[in-house]
């Protein structure tokens, strides 16, 4: 008898050990993002943060956006336009392949060459010449140009299996069949829309995560990720409102951790068309002038704007007011550029002086599944918008289909949000979202802006290799974009929040990239 029960207590302190070991192991995730498993398909931040699980890159950005060592342990500047990268020995693909030189080359040339892609990576490469293997695990990379942040670059560069990827599609990845990198994760399985899993790389070279298996929850809607963190559904809530943020840090057992953002947002406007697609007159009729071409209109939006307000009631306080496409303070932030003026009467006279005191018909495009209260904003400008006699429309849709809109310059007035912890500067978004479209520049330029003085500075600039030459560059550039011509409407960089169990700490990034590799077990 009393043998029976010992065996029966061993049997029950068992079952406890290892359910306690199995939720030790195991990571839930509610995300508001449904990935692209393929890392060269739709560049925006959150695909390009999924694929750090499965796939490296030769050099990559840590939570703090320094630049750290991953395929390739060590690199030189051979000089202005060559570039010698000493791969690491020893890694294998999570089909136990070797990794090598022609890995990295296959990837570099598959991004430009991938068809109908929506967003594509090639910025991040359009400025190599070549790239040559010198033997298995030496690779020579050349420039066009001078290009003192390659190594920024190649940190979005991620690199897959040759072996498997050669002749396959983005389908491909999405069912697994290609989905093998050399990351701390191997893929297990995506369900669109639901959930994405994947699961520990027991032989990766680097330091292994805490946890072995991983389901990401997708779930679009705000108020389901925190109910389901509040009832201890999920370990993790990516993507936490700033409405929600008290609900969680007042509730025992729950935490939120948070940190300023490198992520500014701004409105494009349309600086190029003659007949921009939604400007109309007051009756809804096309016009046959685009009052946006004139800098006093660009300028009167911007002082309707109370970024304050938008600061403090829609962002509850975790945002901090933008007067330029670069958070205050950040590496090449310019002090020459004046704070935000909110200034109705202002922007009134401005409006009746570029001959449109009785206003115009404009709609606002914005993502409402991307950015922080990405739709929130969008109607708070368009209520601002109106007091100066404009009549505002909204227009909000998933970020699947809008970044595909806006790369094709279909609006008049459109929203995004930039990531600067990518070069650690504003050279980034000033060369891509602002340059006049060429070969290397404004492939993201939106609102069609150019201007030759501009564009000078930033070419000045991605040629530089001294840092203080570099950054007055950036703020001159900057200077002339914001300050001479109101190219863009900042409104504000934005928090990161992220609401955890207490079973768990988290650092978020400063580029808003949710990692599963920085959460950590408590003790």
């Amino acid at each position: 008898m009393i043998k029976n029960i010992f065996k029966t207590l061993i049997i029950f302190a068992s079952i406890i050990f290892l359910s306690k070991s199995v939720l030790s192991e195991n990571l839930t995730v509610a995300t508001p993002h449904d990935p692209s498993v393929d890392p060269h398909w739709l560049y925006l931040g959150p695909n390009a943060a999924y694929s750090r699980y499965i796939f490296e890159r030769l050099i990559d950005r840590d939570e703090n956006a320094n630049i750290v060592a991953r395929l390739a342990e060590s690199w030189e500047n051979v000089d202005d336009l060559t570039w010698k990268f000493n791969l690491r020995k020893g890694v294998k693909f999570h089909d136990g392949s070797d990794f090598t030189a022609d890995d990295v080359i296959f990837s570099i040339d598959r991004i430009p060459n991938i068809p109908n892609n929506p967003a594509s990576y090639e910025s991040n490469v359009n400025m190599i010449e070549s790239v040559e293997a010198t033997d298995s695990h030496t690779l020579v990379v050349k420039t066009k140009n001078p290009y003192p942040l390659l190594l920024r670059r190649l940190s979005g560069v991620a690199i897959v299996s040759k072996n498997n990827v050669e002749g396959s599609t983005t389908e491909d990845f999405a069912s697994g069949k290609v989905a093998i990198g050399t990351g701390p994760y191997k893929f297990n399985s995506y369900t669109p829309g639901d959930n994405y899993q994947i699961t520990v790389n027991n032989n990766y070279w680097g330091v292994k995560p805490d946890f072995n298996d991983v389901t990401f929850k997708i779930m679009p809607d705000g108020a389901s990720r925190v109910a389901a963190l509040l009832a201890g559904d999920v370990d993790i809530l990516e993507g936490l409102s700033p409405s929600s943020v008290p609900a969680v840090e007042s509730k025992d057992g729950f935490k939120v951790a948070k940190r300023a953002s490198a992520r500014t947002l701004w409105l494009y406007v349309d600086t190029q068309n003659d007949n921009s697609p939604f400007v109309t007159d007051n009756d809804g009729n096309a016009m046959s002038v685009n009052p946006l071409k004139d800098k006093r209109v660009r300028k009167a939006l911007s002082l309707a704007i109370d970024r304050d307000a938008i600061v403090s009631k829609v962002m509850d306080g975790l945002a901090e007011e933008a007067n330029q496409v670069v958070p205050k303070g950040f590496f090449s932030y310019s002090e020459n550029i004046p704070e935000n003026e909110f200034n109705i009467n202002k922007a009134k006279e401005l409006m009746a002086e570029a001959g449109y005191a009785d206003g115009f018909g404009l709609t606002v495009h914005a993502p409402n599944d991307r950015y922080v209260n990405d739709d929130k904003i969008a109607q708070a400008i368009a209520q601002m918008l109106s007091k100066i006699g404009l009549k505002m429309q909204v227009e909000t849709m998933p970020k699947a289909v809008y970044f595909g809109r806006l790369n094709k310059q279909e609006f008049s007035l459109s929203m995004i949000g930039w990531d600067n912890a990518f070069t650690g500067s504003s050279l980034m978004s000033l060369s891509a979202a602002f340059h006049t479209k060429e070969e290397g520049y404004g492939s993201w330029n939106a609102g069609g802006y150019s201007n030759t003085a501009f564009d000078a500075e930033v070419e000045k600039a991605s040629a530089a290799f001294d840092m203080q030459e570099y950054e007055g560059h950036l703020k001159k550039a900057m200077e002339i974009l914001i300050a001479e011509d109101q190219g863009a409407i900042p409104l504000h960089s934005q928090f990161v929040t992220v609401g955890t169990t207490d079973k768990v700490d988290y650092t978020p990034r400063a580029d808003e990239a949710f990692e599963v590799m920085l959460v950590k077990k408590t003790n």
